[in-house]
């Protein structure tokens, strides 16, 4: 916002009334208010009134005051400086974005979002609440971005080559040795159902375990290789390989397990190694990186994470490992002529290809943005045509290596979680106005029928995973196909066929168009977790599940290998050192200010942050590194769950490194030419 349209006392007063009025807004809706939808808009005016006035209630009088206050504070804190254009595009999207999510997360946790999405004078307030929210939000973020760019040092710390190096290996060890006893409390490892179906496709398995993660038949060879792509083929083979070593060797499946663990905590610690010694290069004074050291070292999501046998820590290794790459070229240019940092650059992409789907449209995106933005410079254009030839490479030799073995790729709607769950609550609002075409072409895809019932906000599995429905493998080897009574099916993935695909995305495009609210409700709903800083990740607090909050529960599972039965129970190990760090999880991610790093999406508010303050000190360049990691949110948002902590492993992971280019940028924004 301009200062000199707030530079008069008279209209500033006038900016922070009506602001002020339009946050306090009540969205709170009781049986009252529903019933008070069908008054005349003048009685409907009168309770909206009479609401606001009203002490101690959701909203009223006292939050008026106080949001005046903060804003009359915020607005004559805001000086006459001249931000980057890029800056106020950037921040100003950001609070449109921020303020209309913060309020659907209000109606969706007061399970009201029907009440304001399809009733236009409710529809009306909630618009008018979220954009006043969005300009308080601006002028906060206009704020802030001005005080840090006022109180910018210039200094800089140059350290030797020897220095460095030699810090390094201190570096790792801390961080290491300190991670230890969570090593020692988790061991093996823990894991996920998903880990435990890439086992069974490993180990033979692969007709059972696509019935629970279903893969459309149409999809299947005659003889379909037993390990899909359904969980990235590749680490679905480090995970078997990395068994089968601990059962051949050391005839225990616990080491097997802990081959794939350790691999990743070693793979997470040099990533965080290899941001320190980042942190030296670019001038940071030994003192500060000491700070981040210890952050790394003590701070108990990292070594949790990483012991968590998912594609997800691999993946944000190698993410990390790419951001400090372009990090140092941005400081040292002489870096692009060093063999050894090409073949970084690769090896990281690669694994990032090779461990997440969608990094594909990352990587791809990334660079082309980059080369067309700075077409005119060598370097980035370079280096983006070496990063589509990266994705270019592994998807050619993906397919041929898939075609070889018939491995069956990944179900058309893995990655239609918004689609999926459009479709079934169009069906829930508006079922009985489809035409008899239009059931016809979805109930060739879904069970129509059931489609309202398995519908979940926040959850597209109950309908496309078909998941929790049979016995499974029993002791003797046998499948048991026995279908339990609970179950009800969603996706027909048996019958389904390529054009009843393609039939059924006409269709849904053609019901979308002609009831987008519906589309809107469907897609804010699957993923406002992951930008409402009021949201929270899952929490459990019974003591019998508490370890399955924060991914630390106990190894427990059977599985057939070469004909015989292995049962794998880590069920005593520590278990009551799993429900403390549990319990404590549950506290403090609901603590200020532990709440900020024990919750994704709060440290996802944090990159974004870190982004518009590099953009507010005209680092355009800088800003694209963390533009890279920002790019994950709207892919999560279009994930199978909303606020998934396992998607936001990359944040957590990362936010250390970000804040620390940040730091090194801010106090000295110079590069080796």
């Amino acid at each position: 916002m301009n200062t000199r349209i707030v530079s008069s006392k008279k209209s500033k007063w006038i900016i922070i009334i009506l602001l002020s009025i339009c946050i306090s807004l009540p969205l709170k809706i009781s049986g009252e208010w529903q019933g008070g939808l069908n008054l005349s808009k003048q009685d409907m005016l009168f309770k909206l009134l009479n609401e606001f006035v009203q002490p101690f209630t959701q909203i009223n009088i006292f939050v008026f005051f106080g949001t005046s206050v903060i804003l009359w504070y915020v607005i004559s804190s805001i000086r006459a400086f001249k931000l980057p254009v890029a800056a106020k595009i950037f921040t100003l999207l950001y609070a449109i974005v921020l303020g209309f999510y913060i309020n659907y997360g209000r109606i969706s946790r007061l399970d009201v979002v029907s009440i304001y999405v399809y009733h236009k004078f409710k529809l009306a307030i909630f618009c008018v609440s979220s954009i006043g929210i969005a300009i308080f939000i601006y002028l906060m973020l206009n704020a802030l971005e001005q005080s840090i760019l006022i109180s910018k040092k210039n200094v800089v710390n140059n350290h030797s080559e020897q220095q460095i190096s030699s810090n390094a290996l201190k570096f790792f060890l801390t961080i290491l040795i300190c991670w230890i006893p969570y090593i020692v409390i988790l061991y093996p490892a823990t894991m996920s159902a998903d880990t435990y179906n890439q086992l069974l496709e490993f180990f033979g398995h692969g007709d059972w375990a696509r019935d629970i993660y279903p893969i459309g038949w149409y999809l299947l060879g005659k003889h379909p290789f037993s390990i899909s792509n359904q969980h990235d083929f590749l680490v679905t083979l480090l995970y078997g390989t990395n068994f089968k070593i601990g059962l051949k060797i050391f005839h225990s499946a616990g080491i097997g397990l802990f081959i794939s663990s350790l691999e990743q905590v070693l793979a997470v610690v040099s990533s965080l190694t290899y941001s320190l010694v980042s942190f030296q290069h670019l001038g940071m004074s030994i003192k500060k990186v000491n700070y981040f050291k210890w952050f790394y070292a003590l701070f108990p999501m990292l070594p949790i994470i990483s012991m968590f046998l998912t594609k997800n820590v691999l993946y944000s290794a190698a993410l990390l490992g790419t951001v400090l790459l372009l990090a140092n070229l941005l400081h040292d240019r002489l870096l692009f002529k060093k063999i050894w940092w090409w073949l970084g650059l690769i090896l990281t992409l690669f694994v990032q290809l090779a461990t997440e789907k969608y990094a594909v449209y990352i990587i791809m995106f990334s660079a082309v943005i980059s080369a067309v933005l700075y077409f005119k410079n060598k370097h980035i254009l370079r280096i983006s045509i070496v990063s589509v030839m990266v994705v270019i490479c592994f998807l050619s030799g993906q397919h041929l290596l898939f075609s070889m073995l018939q491995v069956p790729v990944s179900d058309p709607i893995e990655g239609e979680a918004v689609m999926i769950q459009s479709t079934a609550l169009y069906q829930k609002r508006f079922g009985s106005s489809l035409t008899t075409s239009e059931k016809e072409a979805i109930n060739r895809v879904f069970v129509r029928k059931n489609l309202a019932k398995l519908y979940n906000p926040v959850d597209s599995d109950p309908i496309k995973s078909s998941g929790d429905k049979e016995i499974g493998l029993k002791s003797n080897g046998t499948f048991d196909h026995h279908i339990k009574k609970s179950f009800v099916i969603g996706y027909r993935f048996r019958t389904v066929t390529k054009n009843d695909i393609r039939d059924y995305k006409k269709v849904w495009l053609r019901l979308m168009m002609q009831h987008p609210e519906v589309l809107v409700e469907a897609f804010m709903s699957q993923g406002y977790s992951y930008i409402d800083p009021v949201s929270v990740q899952y929490k459990n607090v019974s003591p019998e599940w508490a370890t399955s909050t924060l991914n630390v529960a106990p190894v427990n599972f059977g599985l057939l290998v070469n004909g015989q039965w292995l049962k794998v129970n880590y069920s005593k190990h520590c278990p009551q050192a799993r429900k403390l760090i549990a319990i404590l999880y549950n506290i403090f991610s609901q603590m200020p200010p532990f709440a900020i790093l024990l919750n994704g999406n709060l440290i996802i508010m944090m990159v974004i942050l870190a982004f518009l303050i590099t953009l507010t000190f005209g680092l355009d360049k800088n800003a694209m590194v963390i533009f890279v990691v920002l790019l994950q949110v709207p892919i999560f948002m279009m994930s199978p769950i909303n606020g998934s902590q396992r998607y936001m492993y990359p944040f957590f992971i990362l936010i250390g490194a970000i804040i620390g280019l940040v730091t090194c940028w801010i106090d000295a924004p110079t590069s080796k030419k």
